[in-house]
């Protein structure tokens, strides 16, 4: 950007009048500005060590800054590096890259700082500063427990076909478990707890459903009683009368061979359909009624029977749901703003979060 200095001049009769002016330019962060930064800040940091613990200081934040600059670079978040508040979480951020040389926490922390970086609303800002703090605490175990933990309570595949939505899933989990085997008992739960990570009810006044009810039951609408042909032919028309669009609705149900179901996550849909579409009142009732009909809302237990069976057969799944049921009916949790965003940013990489939306958005949806 370039910007040109007042000027003012004044002249008298038949004079000659020489203008200048000054030129300044502003020039965006480069890499090698953004490294400069960190190397100012990392000086401040090794400072606070013995000289016997500068040199290995120097080494693993050197190291933590190189892939941070890296990143930062490709995701365009270099200017980030001007910020004097970045700069505050920087010195955290790299006090605790000089407390652990495993690589897999500098790139954990890397993300958290990309999380911040990319979204500027103060919720975001207080959940990584506070998650920074607490990386170097966290054994592998532990961190694979809690990103398992949020992924299976806060997220759902985009997809509105049952089958699909537990073949994503299996695979999701299989990404998940490369880095390290699930924790065992509920220690890790107290560890996470005490790091103010979770908050966690041991009164057994309230639990966790199991897996495969979670997965069922949050979309009714996936696992609804199928259709025979002459009945979805006959909801077909009728969805036809009230909008030619909607009649795309009725797709085979995936999970119940010969039958059919309307392609919708549950109830909520109806309102939605009735948004969209721009439909009167008395046709949103029609579009109601044919809920009504289909069951939406209502798990099938034929439905059900099938999807647990192939949660039951599906290596990553069936993984996952034996070892969530062994504590489940023993607590509740709730995982705090800080443990999301440890979980989104470790989920980040190994998986496309891109469908979850933002951490900012995934902090405001969580209950």
């Amino acid at each position: 950007m370039m910007r040109q200095g007042n000027q003012r001049q004044s002249a008298g009769d038949s004079s000659t009048q020489i203008q200048g002016q000054t030129v300044v330019v502003y020039q965006g962060v480069t890499e090698d500005r953004a490294a400069e930064i960190a190397e100012y800040k990392a000086k401040q940091v090794i400072e606070k060590f013995g000289l016997d613990g500068r040199a290995i200081a120097h080494a693993r934040i050197s190291s933590f800054d190189e892939q941070l600059v890296a990143e930062f670079a490709t995701k365009g978040l270099l200017e980030t590096f001007r910020d004097p508040g970045f700069q505050i979480l920087l010195n955290r951020a790299q006090l605790q890259a000089a407390s652990t040389e495993d690589q897999a926490d500098h790139e954990l922390i890397t993300k958290l700082l990309v999380g911040r970086a990319s979204q500027r609303q103060k919720t975001v800002h207080l959940a990584v500063s506070r998650a920074v703090e607490t990386v170097d605490s966290l054994d592998d175990e532990t961190l694979t427990g809690l990103t398992l933990l949020w992924y299976t309570l806060n997220t759902q595949p985009a997809t509105t076909d049952p089958l699909m939505s537990l073949k994503f899933r299996d695979n999701a989990y299989g990404k998940l478990l490369q880095t390290a085997p699930l924790p065992s008992g509920t220690r890790w739960l107290d560890d996470l707890d005490l790091l103010g990570l979770m908050n966690c009810d041991f009164s057994q006044a309230r639990y966790l459903k199991n897996l495969e009810s979670l997965a069922i039951e949050r979309r009714p609408g996936l696992f609804g009683r199928g259709l025979a042909a002459d009945e979805a032919k006959h909801i077909q028309d009728r969805l036809r009368d009230i909008d030619r669009d909607l009649a795309s609705l009725l797709t085979p149900h995936s999970l119940i061979p010969g039958q059919f179901r309307l392609n919708v996550v549950g109830k909520e849909s109806c309102q939605e359909l009735a948004d969209s579409h721009q439909l009167p009142r008395d046709r949103r009732e029609k579009l109601e009624e044919i809920f009504e009909i289909c069951g939406i809302g209502t798990v099938d237990q034929k439905a059900r029977d099938k999807a647990t069976e192939l949660i039951e057969g599906m290596p990553n799944y069936s993984t996952v749901r034996a070892w969530f049921n062994e504590f489940n009916t023993s607590i509740d949790v709730r995982i705090t703003a800080a443990g999301v965003a440890i979980a989104y940013s470790n989920a980040n990489r190994f998986i496309d979060v891109d469908g979850l939306g933002t951490l900012a958005e995934v902090l405001d949806k969580r209950k």
